[in-house]
């Protein structure tokens, strides 16, 4: 699905902007959410739209048989382009916004407290109406660690060209590389400190712990820093940044954050990746609960003012590269179109379209590869798990934060 021609993506009046809770949701949320909720009423009009999804209702129903939407054009008088998930996964599921991002645009926000959700609304209604003091400043980065392949692939193949690309397309944006040595203490420079620009793209490893480790929910998905020398060497409290290291001083209020690595948005309830196993198949389970990553939730519900909106990854990054043929980076051909949507003034759930399109090519590649091995033809195993990856990443890779959120970078868009 997509938005007609005529219908301008930056105008809520003729995108329509929904709220979707979950079935028997507590009712003090919404309440906590009255500011945003009354902003993009406003904006919206008649196509602003509140909705509940039922207990295990698929996207397809949601779509198709409660809404009156089909496939092809995206008609806000029925569905809304951008769609506000409130719920944690456990209530919505990973599958449902994996679903729906594929049609429209989506972002979701779950937090662990009443109040987080309140910090959120009333936050972004302030950046949204008084502007923000971030400067218009793009900053990316890339932990490496000496000897590995992951993230030296990262540095070199995504941050480095993605900085030299985005520097010639930035009118009125200042476009800035970071050091590789990233410490802790250097990151927190940037999320939440002197430093802090207003869009941030960090490429890491993300922490991970076991099913059941009482450590799981609070530290999963926490941003690996340069202060652990690499693999072999246990990853102690030190060589991490944690919600534990946004201070009661962070200053996050209008930032949007890209956190590429694992974990950075979530932790599914099973493993998305039972292909790359050594030993079985079989999905194993990697949480008790599926959840968001706490980081995450801090950032955005952060005392002082939260971040804008974070875009991260539910389960595992992998190192990817394409076997045989031409190499081509299709991750930075998406990053640099998501990017340069964002500096010119699009809204991030229409900015992230790119991402949907590279999951449904790479679902078609994955489907046709399929029906030739089914007609006899010879094709690698390096294939099949390079498509079946490169789709699951992308679909995976979600919005935390209202998916009508744009950069303000020192100024309001009210």
């Amino acid at each position: 699905m997509r938005l007609p021609v005529a219908v301008d993506p930056a105008d809520l009046e003729q995108t329509g902007w929904g709220v979707v809770f979950s079935e028997g949701a507590d009712p003090r949320i919404e309440v906590a959410l009255q500011p945003l909720l009354e902003l993009r009423r406003r904006q919206a009009g008649v196509l602003y739209k509140k909705m509940v999804v039922g207990q295990g209702e698929s996207a397809r129903d949601f779509l198709w048989n409660r809404q009156g939407a089909g496939a092809g054009l995206v008609d806000p008088d029925r569905m809304p382009y951008y769609l506000l998930l409130v719920g944690d996964p456990a209530t919505i599921p990973f599958e449902f916004q994996y679903q729906l991002n594929i049609s429209v645009a989506t972002g979701r926000i779950s937090f662990d407290r009443i109040d987080e959700y309140s910090v959120y609304a009333k936050s972004l209604v302030e950046a949204e109406t008084n502007g923000v003091t971030l400067p218009q400043r793009v900053v990316l980065a890339a932990v490496r660690h000496p000897g590995d392949r992951a993230t030296e692939h990262l540095s070199e193949r995504l941050v480095d060209p993605l900085t030299k690309r985005l520097a010639l397309h930035s009118s009125g944006w200042t476009v800035e590389r970071a050091s590789g040595e990233l410490s802790r203490e250097q990151l927190s420079r940037f999320l939440g400190g002197e430093e802090t620009p207003s869009l941030f793209f960090l490429g890491a490893h993300g922490l991970r712990f076991r099913a059941g480790d009482e450590d799981q929910r609070r530290r999963q998905g926490a941003l690996v820093c340069s202060d652990w020398p690499g693999r072999g060497v246990r990853i102690e409290r030190g060589s991490y940044f944690s919600e534990e290291d946004l201070g009661q001083d962070a200053q996050l209020h209008g930032l949007v954050a890209f956190l590429h690595s694992s974990y950075s948005a979530g932790t599914p309830l099973l493993d998305d990746f039972p292909h790359r196993a050594a030993v079985s198949t079989e999905r194993r389970t990697s949480a008790l609960n599926p959840f968001i990553n706490r980081l995450v939730q801090r950032m955005l519900s952060h005392p002082n003012g939260g971040a804008l909106a974070v875009v991260g990854r539910v389960e595992r990054t992998w190192l990817l590269e394409q076997p045989g043929g031409e190499r081509t980076d299709h991750n930075l051909e998406t990053f640099e179109d998501i990017f340069r949507y964002l500096l010119t003034g699009a809204r991030i759930g229409h900015a992230l379209r790119p991402l949907a399109e590279r999951y449904v090519e790479l679902t078609v590649h994955l489907s046709d590869t399929l029906e030739q091995m089914q007609s006899g033809e010879e094709t690698p195993e390096e294939l099949l798990a390079f498509l079946w990856t490169a789709k699951t990443e992308a679909r995976n890779t979600i919005l935390l934060g209202d998916p009508a959120v744009r950069l303000l970078g020192g100024r309001s868009v009210s």
